[in-house]
This record gives C-alpha cells, sequence and structure tokens, in this order.
C-alpha cells in the first residue's frame, strides 16, 4: 500500500445521529469543533442502564460529547457506533496521552483521575471508601494494585485483600477512568526495569 492508502485507512468517519464524526492520526472533527489528536487530555465513554450510550472528548478547556443513542435508534446501532469512535480513539488518541501521562509521572509529577493520584510510587486513593465519613487517603505501590472494567465501572482494588482500599470510577463520567489500567499496568513495566 502506498502512504496515502495507509492514511486513508487511519481516517474513521462515521455520521452519528446526523453529525459527522472525523477521527483521525492527527485531529478529532465533531459538530464544527476540531481538537488536534496529539493534545487531547481527556476521554471518557460507555453507556449505562438508561440505554445512553456516550464518548467525551476534552483539549484543555474545550470538550465535546458525542452521544451514540437516540430517538429511532436501537441499542445495536448506539453500541456499534460507540464501538467504532472508541476502536479509532484507542488507535490515534490512546497511546500518546498514556505516554504523555506516565512521562509527566516519571518526571516526578503527578496525574489526577478521579479520586485517585498517580504518582512515581504508586497510587493514593482519596476519600472514603467504606463509607466511614472520614476522608482517608491510602497509598498502594503499582505492584500490588488490580484494575478491571466490569458493567461500565473502572474497579481499582489491591491484589491483597490486607490494604482495605478500592476506588470505583464511572467510565462514562470520570475523565481518563478508561485509561487507568493501561497506565497502571505501564508504570508496573517501568518500575519493573528500574
Amino acid at each position: 500500500m502506498s502512504g496515502a492508502e495507509d492514511q486513508a485507512e487511519d481516517i474513521v468517519s462515521l455520521s452519528v445521529r446526523g453529525e459527522e464524526v472525523e477521527i483521525s492520526p492527527d485531529l478529532i472533527r465533531y459538530k464544527g469543533e476540531t481538537f488536534d489528536a496529539g493534545q487531547i487530555d481527556g476521554l471518557r465513554f460507555g453507556g449505562d442502564e438508561g440505554g445512553t450510550w456516550t464518548v467525551g472528548i476534552r483539549q484543555g478547556e474545550r470538550e465535546i460529547e458525542i452521544r451514540c443513542d437516540g430517538p429511532l435508534r436501537t441499542e445495536g446501532r448506539a453500541r456499534s457506533d460507540l464501538q467504532a469512535i472508541v476502536h479509532a480513539l484507542y488507535a490515534h488518541v490512546v497511546p500518546g496521552l498514556i505516554g504523555r501521562f506516565a512521562g509527566t509521572i516519571c518526571e516526578g509529577g503527578a496525574v489526577q483521575i478521579g479520586n485517585c493520584t498517580l504518582n512515581e510510587e504508586g497510587v493514593i486513593v482519596h476519600g472514603n471508601p467504606f463509607g466511614s465519613g472520614e476522608q482517608e487517603r491510602k497509598f498502594v505501590p503499582y505492584a500490588d494494585l488490580a484494575c478491571r472494567k466490569r458493567h461500565g465501572v473502572v474497579e481499582l482494588t489491591p491484589i491483597q485483600d490486607t490494604l482495605q482500599v478500592r476506588a470505583d470510577l464511572s467510565a462514562q463520567r470520570v475523565w481518563n477512568a478508561v485509561l487507568l489500567g493501561n497506565l497502571i499496568e505501564l508504570m508496573k513495566q517501568v518500575k519493573r526495569e528500574e
């Protein structure tokens, strides 16, 4: 294939509720908004029990929400559109975003995702995960963490139950919750190679 053909295959263009969505290695375009794909700093997506299927994209103070469901649209069509958009985001945006987050952490900075602060050593979970009413901060090293997504919720738990900490983040509502597992796995790899 030629370079032009490769680039054409990299562009995802589809109509969602009558609006064109375009995602390429360079940009994201929707409803007259254009974002630089390399400058995206927030993603969220998923569906809920009410049948709402959305993708959120943020660059600085600017945000767009792509709603895939709606009148006269089947749940299957909404889910299919969401999956096509998410697939394109994972191809074009997620690797760079995770790389920028990991770079920030490795340079001594921190990245906030929901009630979790990721730093060079691990994750600090803020809040009252057991409903005690008291605000707590619990630190867990990367090597001791497990992350999985179930029913639209990203669950961050320690590998050993004795640490008694947990974070449940909505993939559809919390910016970058969908990236938490990938980022933690990358940081585990970085820590092993040190």
